[in-house]
């Protein structure tokens, strides 16, 4: 309903009074882009956002799985060029779950559009005015939780996997370091509760945080990446906080 308002201004007009002239103006809104919080942007994009789904982000083929370096000539942007797979592709799955008999050609074109991770499901934004050269896949990513809490997680996690490792690191045959994690946690769970915090909710570590490395395979560790990385995401900014207290010299209690 709302679209359909909005894509009815967008070609007959609205008029708009301006201050500084005397007679209203037709305007012809568009839509620049669409914001949200993740995961609600990709469900509006209607692309998926698991873990497991190979190519995830709405705004280009980036290959999540890989955690390689990002390469704009192989992981090309989405446009609407997908649209009419997606829309026979809708068909076809209707198909599927009313039990109907549908072809190899199908299965292989909705098993195509499952890889680069869109929704077999029309989208009313495909119609939507975004202008010139412009679509639903080209609004951007939702910064501060794919990228600022992404930060965070890697260092908390690199942070956790080097004091974890470093134990096993020997000088002159003695392992000075081999009491690291346990002084690491004891640090966390003696941290003190700060009240009041503006913007935060603050929270404390009772078990320690060391078991999200140690419960890591290598290639996890490798990787210091992944959905959560074992921390909530209302605890990246307390954690953090009490990693660098927990890892200085600076006494605090």
């Amino acid at each position: 309903m709302v679209l359909e308002s909005i894509n009815a201004a967008a070609s007959r007009g609205v008029l708009i009074k301006i201050l500084g002239y005397n007679e209203p103006k037709i305007l012809y809104p568009r839509i620049a882009f669409h914001a949200g919080d993740d995961p609600a942007q990709h469900e509006v994009a209607g692309i998926k956002c698991e873990s497991s789904v190979k190519h995830n982000c709405i705004h280009c083929l980036y290959n999540s799985t890989e955690c390689g370096q990002y390469n704009p000539i192989v992981h090309t942007l989405r446009d609407l060029s997908v649209v009419q797979q997606i829309k026979d592709g809708e068909k076809s799955f209707q198909k599927y779950l009313n039990g109907e008999r549908y072809a190899a050609e199908e299965l292989q074109s909705l098993k195509n559009l499952q890889e680069k991770g869109y929704h077999p499901i029309f989208n009313p934004f495909f119609n939507a005015p975004f202008g010139e050269n412009n679509h639903i896949y080209n609004s951007p990513t939702d910064v501060m939780h794919l990228f600022a809490c992404g930060l965070i997680k890697s260092v908390l996690q690199w942070t956790l996997i080097i004091i974890c490792e470093i134990r096993s690191h020997s000088v002159q045959k003695e392992f000075p370091y081999a009491t690291n994690t346990g002084l690491f946690d004891k640090r966390l769970m003696e941290f003190i509760y700060v009240p009041n915090f503006p913007h935060i909710k603050w929270c404390k570590f009772k078990d320690g945080l060391i078991y999200i490395a140690q419960s890591k395979s290598i290639l996890e560790k490798s990787y210091a990446t992944g959905s959560g990385g074992g921390f909530r995401s209302s605890e990246y900014i307390p954690a953090l906080i009490q990693n660098f207290f927990a890892v200085s010299n600076f006494i605090y209690f």
